[in-house]
């Protein structure tokens, strides 16, 4: 039961890190689209 918490603690968590992972994605998309529209 104990292993079983703890491992869907870690699930949990390893979901959160894939959402920030996701977000850090966009937005470092977000950030080249940028650079590419101040350039001449």
């Amino acid at each position: 039961m104990s292993a079983c918490a703890k491992n869907m603690e870690l699930m949990s968590a390893c979901a959160k890190n894939m959402e920030l992972m996701s977000a850090c994605a966009k937005n470092m998309e977000l950030m080249s689209a940028c650079a590419k529209k101040v350039q001449p």
